[in-house]
């Protein structure tokens, strides 16, 4: 199998025989920019019926119900929102979108792209119109580095008008990476827990200080007496100074386990 892959920084594709996909490193030749993985046969994998999530604006709000391909065109792709249900958030042409499903034939994955919204009709079918991507990317949910971390940080829900403005409620860091942070609480409100819900992590390990923005992508009871939750967030419109602070971060800690077990 041949894959393709392509610079954030630069834009620039690379081809590589799939025997030698072990060879290849995270950074582009040219540049040095991070590596991700594509997949030009669209209608291939984005067929009728596959059901998908939509994630929508600036900040990646998940929709509240799955979304169904009804028909692939050359340059646009339709969606339709069966069994009448209402949503809530504002869909208007010109929004930003984000589509991502899972694919359990060959090529086996998780995928996403990121489009705009050409038309929405409010109707019975809630039929979705998005134009069509030239490629998908392989969302790889392994694909940054996980080191298990102990430290406490600060959680609060990401509200859009002013008139919310709570405080930052104490959680504990179970694991770290440049894409994501777990995190055990039990002071949050677990009616409030919704996957797709926007939030803001802030944390300060060894004087380095982050403010970070993600949404919840899992959420899980991890003691049920105590009421405690674990909640995997990913983190949103990281840039490159943050990720490579969290590297900083995470070689500081293996440093010290290594200290510690000599």
């Amino acid at each position: 199998m041949h894959n393709w892959f392509k610079c954030r920084t630069c834009q620039e594709e690379f081809f590589m025989d799939g025997n030698k996909q072990g060879l290849i490193k995270n950074n582009c030749e040219k540049c040095g920019g991070e590596l991700y993985k594509i997949y030009r046969k669209v209608n291939r994998v984005l067929k009728e019926g596959r059901k998908v999530n939509v994630l929508i604006g600036p900040d990646l709000e998940q929709l509240e119900k799955q979304f169904f391909v009804e028909e692939v065109h050359e340059s646009k792709i339709d969606f339709s929102l069966q069994n009448n249900f209402t949503i809530q958030k504002n869909v208007s042409p010109g929004r930003r979108i984000r589509i991502d499903f899972s694919h359990s034939k060959q090529p086996e994955g998780r995928f996403y792209f990121e489009s705009i919204v050409l038309e929405y009709f409010n109707s019975d079918d809630n039929d979705l119109v998005v134009s069509r991507p030239d490629y998908l990317i392989f969302q790889n949910e392994r694909r940054a580095a996980r080191i298990t971390m102990n430290f406490q940080a600060g959680f609060k829900f990401d509200f859009e008008d002013k008139i919310h403005n709570d405080n930052f409620k104490k959680v504990q860091v179970s694991d770290l990476s440049t894409t994501g942070i777990f995190v055990i609480t039990s002071d949050v409100c677990h009616e409030e827990i919704k996957k797709g819900r926007s939030v803001k992590i802030n944390f300060e390990v060894n004087k380095n200080e982050l403010l970070l923005k993600g949404r919840i992508v899992r959420a899980e009871n991890i003691d049920l007496r105590n009421q405690k939750m674990g909640l995997g967030i990913e983190f949103m419109n990281i840039d490159q100074e943050k990720k490579d602070l969290i590297r900083r971060i995470q070689q500081m800690e293996i440093k010290s386990e290594s200290k510690n077990t000599i």
